[in-house]
């Protein structure tokens, strides 16, 4: 409700709100987008959208249909000169892949907000949808727009391709908004970078299992195309041969679902590449998964199968999951990555732009290992 809602929060959400019917360039007696449609754009709770229209609504700038299915309509024309919620205010347009099931996501989103909202900085989220060709779609939607609508920053995170056909159009629009990428390389763009070294996770991993004596070891990738995903997979495999171990092709699987929803809806597709894990000579001791929500369903085929974990196979998982984490068995070998640590970043890269700063700014900041039972076995 309202009433129980800090009023800096709900001036945010308000902020966030008119700046997206500023984007759309609605006029008045436009029906604003839905509830639904705002908390897909823009990242926020359905309580929050709705808390911050009843007061758009109070203030007279929206206006609530009669019927219970009718929507708001506009009734105040905002523009970025007039409306006291964006006078000399930054706004930044992050594109990103909104899903509920991904935590790395998840917590760089609501880090930057924390961050971005107490700097007075209005963030303004589109959902890619994980597509290149819907992320297209966006950017020409800005790109196409009048400066005075336009955003004063660009972030964008990442998205699933190994190659992006989008650079021709990125590279125009960097001309006219500075671009910022937030874990995630597009090769031929020459910009701004922050995010985590995803290199040192696959190396780090590949070394916490030599150190454990493991040297048959399976690898379960999931969203393979993206630059994050792919980065840890090779300095993994990297690491390993520098040791001496070879990773076997076949002990390399693919998950296939596209989106990682609940380990319930997983678990199936985890159950058959548990099986064909078990039936590989030699069988591996080890196994990396990209997602903990695949390492947790993992453990409970294991477990289910009568094999001992970490004594017969250890997993390993990746992004620190704490929803996920409560309902395995044990606790789960993961890392925690340094988003509030990428968002502080955000904030000083911003600020060095404002200051004249043309030179690209690149910053990388390390994981930290958590080391749980699911292996924790010396052989």
């Amino acid at each position: 409700m309202i009433i129980s809602m800090k009023t800096n929060n709900l001036i945010s959400y308000e902020k966030t709100i008119l700046q997206q019917i500023i984007l759309d360039e609605l006029e008045i007696g436009d029906t604003i987008p839905s509830v639904r449609n705002l908390q897909a754009r823009l990242g926020l709770s359905r309580n929050s959208v709705l808390a911050a229209l009843r007061s758009l609504q109070k203030k007279n700038i929206i206006l609530k249909g009669d019927s219970p299915r009718q929507g708001y309509t506009l009734c105040q024309k905002i523009d970025t000169t007039s409306t006291p919620y964006t006078d000399r205010e930054i706004t930044v347009q992050y594109l990103l892949p909104f899903t509920t099931w991904n935590y790395t996501i998840n917590k760089y989103l609501s880090s930057f907000e924390n961050a971005f909202s107490r700097h007075g900085i209005n963030l303004v989220f589109s959902n890619t949808h994980n597509s290149v060709e819907e992320e297209r779609h966006i950017l020409e939607s800005i790109y196409a727009k009048p400066s005075s609508t336009q955003p004063d920053y660009l972030f964008l995170t990442t998205c699933d391709s190994t190659t992006n056909p989008n650079v021709s159009l990125l590279q125009d629009i960097c001309a006219q908004i500075p671009l910022v990428l937030i874990d995630r390389y597009i090769h031929g763009i020459k910009t701004h970078y922050i995010g985590v070294c995803n290199s040192s996770i696959g190396t780090q991993t590949a070394n916490h299992l030599l150190q454990k004596n493991h040297y048959h070891i399976a690898y379960i990738k999931a969203y393979n195309k993206i630059s994050p995903i792919q980065d840890r997979f090779l300095s993994f495999r990297n690491t390993l041969e520098e040791n001496g171990v070879a990773l076997d092709p076949q002990n390399i699987f693919t998950f296939t679902r596209t989106n990682i929803g609940s380990i319930t809806d997983i678990q199936s597709e985890v159950d058959s590449i548990g099986t064909q894990l078990l039936s590989l000579s030699p069988r591996p001791s080890a196994v990396v998964c990209s997602f903990d929500r695949i390492a947790v369903a993992l453990i409970n085929f294991l477990l289910k199968n009568s094999i001992r974990i970490p004594e017969d196979i250890c997993v390993i998982g990746c992004d620190n999951d704490v929803d996920v984490s409560t309902m395995s068995p044990l606790s789960l070998t993961t890392f925690r990555h340094p988003y509030h640590e990428c968002a502080r970043e955000a904030i000083q890269c911003i600020e060095s732009i404002q200051n004249g700063s043309a030179t690209p700014h690149s910053a990388e900041y390390f994981s930290e290992l958590l080391i749980g039972a699911s292996t924790d076995f010396t052989r």
